[in-house]
This record gives structure tokens, C-alpha cells and sequence, in this order.
């Protein structure tokens, strides 16, 4: 008898704890589909030959970098703030900077601390809607010219 009041006021305890604490997650796909420069992960860019342009055939005129917050619900499943396209923003700082290209090109995310703890983790997404944050930096180029 005592075993199973031990056992049930440790099951309490625990159904307690995870009820505080868990993760609801998120995800967003990042797209630049109306790009109008080039732009890389890397150093290196190609140019309209598809010749390897590397760091020493341009000049870095600025660095940038910028952040946005996507929110779901529904542990992600739902979008309540629709798809990312990062076009507009890459395209102006380059034409703001007179540049050629983005290299450099670096898209993070993560999650908030608030989405991982959850006051009740089964009902709490579907009330409570989750965020992620994607942050995006890179260096505009201008080409050396020949």
C-alpha cells in the first residue's frame, strides 16, 4: 500500500514537471526567387561565364545583416505569418551599396526560450502559437574592374 502511494505521487510529480517543460519546435523554409545578383554561401561567385570569381577579383563594400520572426501554431504545422522570401531585402542592400553580388551568404534560426517551455506542452501550441527567428547576413561586392 505504501509502495503505491510512493509511486503515485511520484507519477504526479512527474506528469507535473513535463508540463512545464517541452518543445513545440518550428521550422520556415527561406527562399530568394527573385534574385537579381549573384549570391554565395562562400567566398566565391560565378560570373555570367560561369568563370570562379574568388576574393581577390572584388572590394567588400558593406556588410550587412538583418533578423525577422516568424510565427505557428499547431507545434509549426500552421503558418500565421506565410512563406519568407528574402529577395526584396538582398536585392536593395545591393543596390543600395552600388554592388555586384552577395558573398558570405549566412541564414540562421532558432527558437525563443518561451517555445520550449510550454505551461501545458500537449494544449499549450495549439493556444499558443510558437516563433523562430531567422537571422540573415552576408558581405556586398563590388567586381574589380578589368
Amino acid at each position: 500500500m505504501k509502495n503505491s502511494i510512493y509511486r503515485g505521487l511520484l507519477l504526479i510529480l512527474f506528469i507535473g514537471v513535463s508540463s512545464f517543460w517541452g518543445c513545440v519546435g518550428g521550422s520556415k523554409t527561406v527562399k530568394a526567387e527573385n534574385l537579381e545578383y549573384p549570391a554565395s554561401l562562400t567566398e566565391s561567385i560565378y560570373d555570367k561565364e560561369m568563370n570562379i570569381i574568388n576574393n581577390k577579383d572584388y572590394v567588400v563594400v558593406h556588410s550587412f545583416e538583418f533578423s525577422t520572426t516568424k510565427w505557428a501554431t499547431l507545434w509549426g504545422l500552421i503558418s500565421l505569418s506565410g512563406s519568407l522570401d528574402i529577395s526584396k531585402e538582398l536585392n536593395d542592400v545591393i543596390k543600395d551599396n552600388n554592388g555586384d553580388a552577395i558573398v558570405n551568404l549566412k541564414i540562421g534560426s532558432h527558437l525563443p526560450l518561451y517555445n520550449a517551455c510550454n505551461l501545458i506542452t500537449i494544449v499549450g501550441p495549439i493556444i499558443i502559437p510558437s516563433s523562430i527567428n531567422i537571422s540573415v547576413s552576408g558581405d556586398v561586392v563590388q567586381l574589380n574592374k578589368k
